[in-house]
């Protein structure tokens, strides 16, 4: 009777440390780092204008890439963020990124939109 208590505890043992080591393996697993790559979405932004952002879930963090750019989230919405340049004519690119409660990355690369005097449709 010892004997069979013995072996289905050493059975039990070794699914359970098979099962521990396959585990390890899938957490090793990942994508070479050229392969996950985001796309950036482009945007352009004015001094006069303010241009909203809608998200599918509530945001979580923001970065800016310069103070060339400002953004704060429309409270009490939560998904939606609000972006305008803090300069006018700036030259050059920027950027900012957006985590949401999703755990999804936004990345924007920005640009200054001058304006002509004409409107454009």
């Amino acid at each position: 009777m010892n004997k069979i208590k013995s072996h289905y505890l050493l059975i039990i043992l070794f699914l359970l440390f098979a099962n521990r080591s396959s585990a390890q393996d899938s957490i090793l697993t990942h994508l070479p780092l050229e392969e996950a790559k985001l796309a950036s979405y482009k945007m352009q932004v004015t001094y006069n204008k303010t241009s909203h952002l809608l998200f599918p879930s509530p945001i979580r963090y923001v970065d800016l890439g310069s103070d060339m750019v400002i953004a704060s989230k429309a409270d009490p919405i939560g998904n939606v963020l609000r972006v305008k340049s803090a300069v006018r004519d700036f030259e050059e690119e920027t950027n900012f990124s957006v985590i949401t409660e999703d755990g999804k990355f936004y990345n924007f690369d920005v640009y200054y939109k001058f304006l002509s005097g004409r409107a454009q449709l």
